[in-house]
């Protein structure tokens, strides 16, 4: 964002808009009832000539005016921009009829202006908004609904009235009527807020309206929306900026003059330090906010994110130092009107005008992430990017992976050893696929090297695993007695690995009952295995220590 500073001219004119509101507007103020149009107060903005600058003045202009005032007179701004927010859909979309109607009695402080867009249902997110807009056959319609949080309802001449006149068609079935207060049908009741404001309901039963009465196009309301709120949300963060600029100010007096510890405030290091956050955050806020009205006076495109980002931080800030001046000031604080009870802290509150500061954070960060996305596209496309120096070249095609040869192949762990048997879920697989062959040959050669191997433990002389002395066999021969004790092998049962043979294997020194059960497949109870004969394609069960001896 571009320096900002204020000239002579626009410095003079602040310091007479605070000097016009301490003599003649806060006076008023102080003598209206709290929560209600304060009707004297603004026909004083009408005659003091604020109201027809707030319509002819820019976004600049409009922040150093909320920012004057609230400086001085928080209520004296509250009606100024309650006003302007009623009363600008008006000026910028209404017909010459109805600019003519309305525009001079709103311009003197005559007539009471309501913006008519928040509902029950519909707060921030003003594109979900319910109030029908029934068609009623003669080119008009009828509206059916209710309206909540409204400025200056029930007790405005006219409102803006924002309803939906295409179900289903989102933000682009939205229409704006302007609606007068003595149509019937419409009714209302005011607010009592914790915080002093003129805000109240709205309910329309068969409320009629015409096409004189719209502002702007049909199912386009919601372009007048956004044109009023975009104007209207960097100047809630300079309201924010006046109340934060008056809390400070109240704070520096109080910790100037108030003695403490054989001094005053001001000389503990604490509440100077304080003193100073307070002002440098201030100041941040208050150059944010004229950086987004000058966008918008400039008509930049990225206005919306920018006063976003000013009423975000400048509410933000307002809510610091309004409690930090609470917290200085103790029990000097000014009165709260919370009713008994609730835990809040005493000084006008400003982050929920307009739109919860969640909501702010959430324009600016999809309105980055859009220009984020605008900007790669644009590297695509082929073009420079604004960051680079050099055009943007695009990667080559990265080479597609090969497939494997075969889909079900095992893990090669699996085979590590060629006697190895794969397991059942590979061994149906392999039959899936045709290799039945290879399962057969495999386990026939694992069983007769397991003969082969009993035989050379028990003395015999090894043989081949082709020779006719070893025939291949699905079932497998149980060793002798002797073959087991001269082993030396403490063992109490072998089986294949698809355990199909059930037979009783008499045993030498197999432990209590002298003989074991070979056990079917997913039932075997193994202790310990022993991972030699493990390999060879068969499971071993134990039940003492393995002496010397034992099977290779």
């Amino acid at each position: 964002m571009p320096a900002f500073s204020l000239d002579t001219e626009q410095t003079t004119w602040c310091a007479e808009l605070r000097a016009l509101a301490a003599e003649h507007l806060k006076p008023l103020a102080e003598r209206g009832e709290p929560g209600r149009v304060n009707r004297p107060l603004v026909a004083a903005l009408g005659d003091l000539g604020l109201l027809s600058r707030l319509f002819e003045a820019g976004a600049l202009d409009l922040c150093l005016l909320r920012e004057s005032l609230a400086r001085v007179c928080t209520e004296a701004e509250t009606a100024l921009a309650l006003q302007g927010l009623g009363t600008h859909p008006v000026a910028a979309f209404g017909t010459p009829a109805q600019r003519a109607r309305w525009l001079p009695g709103a311009t003197a402080g005559r007539a009471v202006a309501a913006f008519a867009l928040s509902e029950p249902g519909a707060g921030s997110d003003a594109a979900a908004l319910a109030l029908d807009a029934v068609p009623d056959g003669r080119g008009g319609w009828r509206l059916h609904g209710e309206k909540r949080w409204i400025s200056n309802a029930p007790e405005a001449d006219f409102a803006t009235v924002f309803a939906r006149t295409t179900p289903g068609a989102g933000s682009r079935g939205v229409t704006a009527f302007l609606v007068p207060a003595d149509r019937p049908g419409l009714g209302g009741e005011p607010l009592d807020m914790l915080a002093p404001h003129a805000l109240g309901t709205l309910t329309f039963d068969g409320v009629p309206v015409g096409p004189d009465d719209l502002l702007g196009a049909p199912d386009q309301g919601f372009r007048v929306a956004m044109h009023t709120l975009n104007l209207f949300r960097p100047s809630v963060g300079a309201f924010a900026v006046g109340m934060a600029q008056a809390a400070l100010d109240a704070a520096l007096a109080h910790t100037a003059d108030r003695p403490a510890f054989g001094g005053v405030l001001a000389d503990l290091q604490a509440v100077s330090h304080r003193i100073a956050e307070m002002a440098t955050r201030t100041e941040a806020a208050r150059l944010l906010v004229h950086a987004a009205a000058s966008a918008y006076d400039r008509g930049d495109p990225d206005v919306p994110r920018r006063s976003a980002m000013a009423k975000l931080l400048a509410t933000e800030t307002a809510q610091y130092v309004v409690d930090s001046a609470v917290q200085l000031h103790g029990a000097a604080a000014p009165p709260a009107r919370p009713p008994p009870g609730t835990p809040l802290p005493r000084g006008p509150r400003a982050p929920d005008l307009r739109g919860a500061t969640e909501v702010q954070r959430t324009i600016i960060a999809r309105d980055l992430y859009a220009r984020h996305h605008e900007e790669r596209l644009h590297e695509e496309q082929g073009h420079a990017s604004p960051g680079r120096s050099r055009p943007h070249e695009p990667a080559p095609p990265q080479p597609r992976r090969p497939r494997p040869a075969h889909r079900f192949q095992p893990r090669r762990h699996r085979h590590r050893h060629p006697l190895r048997l794969p397991r059942r879920a590979d061994r149906a697989r392999l039959r899936r696929h045709g290799r039945g062959e290879t399962l057969t040959e495999q386990f026939t050669t694992a069983l007769a090297n397991l003969l082969t191997a009993l035989r050379h433990a028990g003395g015999t002389p090894p043989t081949s695993p082709g020779s006719p002395s070893t025939p291949p066999t699905s079932r497998t021969t149980a060793p002798t007695p002797a073959n087991w004790a001269a082993s030396g092998g403490d063992w109490r049962a072998v089986t294949t690995r698809d355990g199909r043979d059930r037979s009783r294997t008499p045993l030498g020194r197999a432990g209590p009952g002298g003989a074991g059960r070979l056990r079917g497949p997913g039932r075997a109870r193994a202790r310990l295995i022993d991972w030699s004969a493990f390999r060879t394609g068969l499971r071993v069960e134990k039940v003492g220590r393995p002496t010397h001896g034992s099977l290779p």
